[in-house]
């Protein structure tokens, strides 16, 4: 403001000054008030793009806060989940210790009790399935959640920059590459640098699997360099499969990656 007053001052004294000074002088004083006023003009419009920088800076910082809410709501979902499946398998295993008092009892008369005890055997043999399908559940819901809580660091950028979206769908955490990420034409850069994040994320647990799915219009433009990123990632080709494009039609998204940390020898459960 006090450069703008002094170049007023000088532009409302140039007729005087033309008077008293001579013409040179004056000519001097008008170049170096066009001087004041150009450098206020290139002042304000530095401001200008300084505060359109800071709004967009305001506004990614508004969107990567929500995608962090939805990634720690999910997580809260897995430590619940996670909760409920400990505590039916410690139910079940005093069930088990129940049962095994009950059934040595029993077998001191077997000829009285010869139906009671094959009864028992029967249950107990059910439950000790069941514990050991609880016990299995709980580690891949222990592995699911560390999985995610990974991804979910290793991604933050990806997420808050809206080029993939992390989520769970069946209890398995499902990367979606959103536009910014690929479309029917092929992966972008960031797209291609998320997907080789995954792979490697994965690749650290041993029963970790990758399942791609693809939509109609990216099956052939996406399958190869999809597989390739996930390899240089630092998982192995034998544990990512390829899933077509049928029965997919409901999902915008040209590409999804499922994360499945079951036992390898049962299928893959698909999203909903």
């Amino acid at each position: 403001m006090g450069r703008l007053t002094v170049a007023l001052l000088s532009c409302l004294a140039l007729p005087l000054a033309a008077c008293l000074v001579p013409q040179k002088r004056y000519d001097a004083a008008v170049a170096n008030a066009n001087a004041q006023h150009n450098e206020i003009v290139t002042l304000q419009t530095s401001l200008d793009q300084c505060e359109e920088r800071r709004t967009r800076a305001r506004e990614q910082l508004e969107d990567a806060e929500a995608s962090a809410r939805v990634v720690e709501d999910a997580r809260s979902g897995l430590e619940l989940d996670l909760t409920v499946t400990r505590r039916e398998r410690d139910n079940a295993q005093l069930l088990v210790d129940q049962l095994r008092g009950e059934l040595a009892r029993v077998g001191r008369d077997v000829r009285t009790f010869a139906g009671r005890n094959a009864q028992l055997s029967e249950s107990l043999q059910q439950l000790e399935s069941r514990v050991e399908g609880l016990a299995r559940a709980e580690r891949v819901a222990e592995e699911r959640t560390e999985v995610f809580s990974e991804l979910a660091l290793a991604l933050r950028a990806d997420l808050a920059q809206r080029i993939v979206d992390l989520e769970l769908v069946s209890g398995q955490p499902v990367v979606t590459m959103l536009p910014a990420g690929a479309n029917a034409g092929g992966l972008s850069g960031g797209g291609l640098e998320a997907v080789r994040i995954v792979g490697r994320v994965v690749a650290t647990h041993p029963s970790g699997r990758v399942q791609i799915l693809l939509s109609p219009l990216a099956d052939r433009v996406l399958a190869e360099p999809v597989s390739k990123a996930l390899v240089v990632g630092g998982l192995d080709a034998t544990r990512i499969s390829l899933r077509g494009p049928q029965g997919e039609p409901r999902h915008r998204s040209p590409l999804r990656l499922v994360i499945d940390l079951a036992d390898p020898r049962t299928e893959i459960e698909q999203p909903r």
